[in-house]
């Protein structure tokens, strides 16, 4: 649940940065972390608009929920609304919540828009509170980083590396940073370490590469500030390094998503007047018979329900009247519709075949299924019947069982 963005940019020395950090760590370190079952849901389903919609109404009615805030602030983020966001962050952190990843969140928030010493103070924060999360640490030298403050950098660097000692990326921006630094020799290090240690990790193998062709470490200057990029930090090198991901907000509850417990469905049986009333709207039936060989074979059907037998028609001449007069034993579902509450039922028993009815039952159901019997295409398919009428069949079933199913939310 991270937004993330991806450009590389290649300069005249030939030195690469991937401009993207993805910080992966799934946040949250209190027990309380739900401010509303059906609100977090959304944000754990990724449904940014609905987040921003069951929060927003969430803080309306509670005001000094400050986890309602934050959960809705990370909404507005997901969804590009930065000052909201900010604003939100802001109101949670003074009604007196202290989570870590809140503080993290603050800080990228402000970090994307380069506003260097907020987002420092916050992710010194989200670092002070959350000590354990690699995350924390990551992003705080990121922003010491933009700020040139070197000896903090290289110290919270070290300190993510050794919360994550796997994360080739943090060793990656390590690496980074000592070459901005002028420390050549820390940076070839780290690199030729990771080249033996991640041979699948490309920017270890491009940025050592890049190092060689170095002459020496005056090489490493500063460029314009004109220069955009898309990492704090980044635009200004005339050279650059392939990075790992850019950093990315830390979904506030995707770590506790199975404290929240999404409505729970019930199943239950149709009533008769459900059952009639399912029935009686327009739907198709899929009727089921029994082909030679044993197999079911499925076909679309209109229908009529009356309460006691459905009606379908057919011509005489088709295969499943030849099915049915060798076995007259089916199965008739009829279903719900994608976006529908999900219930369907089953009637099954023998078909009897009426030829005498066909054409009556086609009229009929043209006239259910169809809005406008003076349309051209209805004034076509009664021609159509009128023309086939002694070949049209009635097929009718009375069931011997009708099995309903339909769930519910508690």
């Amino acid at each position: 649940m991270s937004r993330v963005g991806a450009r590389i940019g290649v300069t005249g020395t030939g030195l690469i940065v991937v401009l993207t950090y993805l910080v992966s760590g799934n946040a949250m370190a209190t027990e309380n972390e739900i401010c509303d079952v059906a609100a977090d849901v959304t944000l754990g389903l990724e449904d940014y608009p609905k987040a921003v919609a069951s929060h927003l109404k969430l803080v309306r009615s509670q005001p000094n929920n400050a986890l309602a805030h934050y959960h809705l602030g990370f909404a507005y983020g997901m969804v590009g609304r930065v000052n909201e966001e900010l604003a939100e962050y802001r109101t949670a952190s003074r009604l007196g919540l202290r989570n870590w990843d809140l503080f993290l969140n603050l800080g990228l928030a402000y970090l994307g828009r380069r506003e260097l010493a907020p987002a420092t103070e916050a992710l010194e924060t989200a670092a002070r509170l959350g000590p354990e999360h690699f995350e924390a640490h990551y992003n705080l030298a990121l922003a010491y980083e933009s700020e040139r403050r070197p000896a903090e950098a290289l110290r919270e660097i070290a300190a993510s590396r050794r919360l994550a000692p796997d994360d080739w990326d943090a060793a990656n921006t390590n690496a980074i940073i000592c070459v901005e630094n002028g420390d050549i020799a820390c940076a070839r290090g780290i690199w030729s370490q990771l080249v033996r240690l991640a041979p699948d990790y490309a920017p270890a193998g491009e940025n050592l590469a890049i190092l060689n062709r170095l002459n020496r470490p005056e090489s490493v200057h500063r460029a314009s500030e004109g220069k955009s990029a898309e990492c704090i930090g980044a635009e200004r090198r005339s050279f650059k390094f392939l990075r790992g991901r850019c950093a990315a907000r830390n979904c506030p509850i995707i770590r506790n998503l199975e404290q929240v417990k999404e409505p729970t469905v019930k199943v239950v049986k149709l009533n008769q007047q459900e059952r009639n009333d399912f029935l009686a709207s327009r739907r198709l039936a899929v009727l089921s018979t029994n082909s030679a060989s044993g197999y079911p074979f499925s076909v679309p059907l209109w229908y009529a329900w009356d309460g006691k037998a459905i009606r379908m028609f057919s011509m005489g001449n088709a295969a499943k009247i030849a099915r049915l007069r060798r076995d007259p034993r089916v199965s008739v579902l009829v279903s719900n519709v994608f976006g529908e509450p999900v219930r369907w039922v089953a009637l099954e028993g023998k078909v009897t075949i009426n030829e005498e009815n066909g054409f009556r039952t086609a009229l009929g159901l043209l006239a259910r299924y169809v809005d406008d019997l003076g349309s051209p295409s209805s004034r076509e398919a009664r021609k159509r019947y009128q023309a086939v009428k002694p070949l049209l069949v009635e097929l009718r079933l009375v069931p011997d069982r009708i099995r309903t199913y339909a769930e519910i939310q508690d």
